[in-house]
């Protein structure tokens, strides 16, 4: 079993027509996500500490929740693939 990330692109879908969430939402989701992304990626060891021991061990993380400020805009946009929502950017 892999634990490397699905290799497929991914892109941004259109915000339905019946989204109610504003852009100052949307954008407080967005920012939120990158920032908690760059956390678990920062959290990934440099190429020069990297042992087998490191590859060996079991995971421990790597895996990050949906930002509190993505909830407004996945509950006005019902259907829409929020970025770090739905399975969107963080599983």
């Amino acid at each position: 079993m892999s634990h490397l990330p699905d290799a497929t692109p991914h892109t941004c879908g259109a915000i339905p027509a019946t989204c109610t969430a504003t852009v100052t939402q949307y954008s407080a989701c967005v920012t939120d996500t990158f920032v908690a992304l760059n956390q678990v990626l920062g959290a990934i060891p440099s190429c020069s500490a990297i042992t087998l021991a490191v590859l060996s061990a079991p995971s421990t993380g790597g895996t990050t929740t949906t930002p509190q400020s993505c909830q407004p805009l996945v509950t006005a946009c019902p259907g829409y693939s929020v970025p770090g929502a739905n399975g969107g950017m963080f599983h």
